[in-house]
C-alpha cells in the first residue's frame, strides 16, 4: 500500500514536472511569438512611417509643383483678363464713336431728307413748266409749220401767176430756194446711210426730210488725199441746185499735221431737169457747150442718191 502510494506519487511528480516542462516550453514558445510579433508590428510601423513620411513629401512635392503651376497660370489668367479688361475698354470705346457718328449721320439724313422733299418740289414745279413750254413749244410748232406752208402756198402761187422767164430771174427763185432750205434745215427729218465701196476711205450719205417730201441730200467721198462733198437740192421732190466742194490735201488725211492746200467749189443751177448755168471754182461761168455732159452727170447722180434714200 505504501509502495504504491509513493509510485502513484512519483508518478504525479513526473507528470507534473513534465507539464511544468510542457508549459513553460509554451511560454517560452509564446513569449518568442510575441517578440517576434512585436519586432515584427514594431519593423512594420517603422516602414509605415518611412513610406507615409515619403508619400507625405511627394504630396508635397506635388503641391509644390501645383502652387508653381498655378501661381503660373493666375498670372497668365490675369494678363488675359487684363487684355479683354483693355479690348471691352476699346470696344466700348467705339461703340460710343459709332453711336455719335451714328448720331450725325441720322442728323444728315434728316437735312437730306429735307433737302430731296425740296428738290421734289422744285423738280416738280420744273416739271410744270416743263410742260407748259411743251405745250407752248408745240402751239409754236404748229404755227411754225402753218406758216411755212403759208409760205410754200405763197412761193408756189406766185410761180403760177408769174413764171420767171428770164434766166436771172430763174437764178434769183433758185437761190431763194436754196436760202429756205436751209434756214428750215433743223425742222426736216434726217436719215443717214454709209456708202460703201463708192470710194478708197468710204463714205456717208444725209437726206433730209419735210414730212415725205425730199428736201436736200449731202454725200461726202472720203480719199487718201482729199474728199469730195456734195449738197443736192430739191422743190416739189425736182432737183433744183448742186453744190460741190472737193478738198485736196497736202499730204494723206489720215497722217498728224495734214492740212487742207486747196478747195474746189463748183455750182449747178438747174432749171426743169436742164443745166442752165455753171460756176466753176473761181465762180466764173462756164461755157455752155461744155454742159450736155455735165448734165447728163449731175442728174443721173441725183436720181441714183434719190433711189439710195427711199
Amino acid at each position: 500500500m505504501n509502495e504504491y502510494f509513493i509510485k502513484m506519487r512519483e508518478i504525479t511528480r513526473f507528470f507534473i514536472v513534465l507539464l511544468t516542462i510542457v508549459m513553460t516550453n509554451n511560454i517560452l514558445f509564446g513569449q518568442s511569438e510575441l517578440d517576434n510579433f512585436t519586432k515584427s508590428e514594431t519593423e512594420r510601423s517603422k516602414l509605415n512611417k518611412k513610406e507615409l513620411r515619403e508619400y507625405v513629401s511627394f504630396l508635397e512635392n506635388i503641391s509644390d509643383s501645383l502652387l508653381r503651376n498655378k501661381s503660373g497660370t493666375i498670372v497668365e489668367l490675369q494678363s488675359q483678363l487684363e487684355e479683354r479688361k483693355k479690348r471691352i475698354i476699346s470696344i466700348e470705346n467705339e461703340i460710343v464713336r459709332l453711336k455719335t457718328l451714328q448720331s450725325k449721320l441720322e442728323a444728315e439724313k434728316s437735312e437730306l431728307e429735307s433737302e430731296k422733299s425740296k428738290l421734289e418740289s422744285e423738280k416738280s414745279e420744273l416739271e410744270s413748266g416743263k410742260s407748259e413750254l411743251e405745250s407752248e413749244k408745240s402751239k409754236l410748232e404748229s404755227e411754225k409749220s402753218e406758216l411755212e406752208n403759208k409760205l410754200e402756198k405763197l412761193s408756189i402761187d406766185t410761180q403760177d401767176k408769174e413764171e420767171p422767164k428770164t434766166e436771172e430771174e430763174i437764178i434769183s427763185d433758185i437761190r431763194e430756194k436754196f436760202g429756205a432750205v436751209n434756214y428750215n434745215i433743223n425742222s426736216y427729218r434726217k436719215v443717214k446711210k454709209d456708202l460703201i465701196d463708192e470710194s478708197t476711205e468710204g463714205g456717208e450719205l444725209e437726206a433730209y426730210f419735210k414730212k415725205e417730201e425730199l428736201k436736200k441730200i449731202v454725200v461726202s467721198y472720203y480719199g487718201e488725199m482729199g474728199k469730195l462733198i456734195k449738197e443736192y437740192y430739191f422743190w416739189d421732190n425736182d432737183l433744183f441746185f448742186v453744190f460741190t466742194q472737193e478738198y485736196s490735201y497736202d499730204m494723206p488725211m489720215y497722217m498728224d499735221g495734214s492740212k487742207v492746200d486747196k478747195i474746189d467749189e463748183n455750182r449747178y443751177y438747174i432749171h426743169n431737169d436742164k443745166l442752165i448755168r455753171w460756176l466753176d471754182p473761181n465762180k466764173e461761168k462756164v461755157v455752155k457747150s461744155k454742159f450736155i455732159q455735165k448734165e447728163t452727170e449731175v442728174l443721173q447722180n441725183a436720181k441714183t442718191l434719190k433711189e439710195k434714200v427711199k
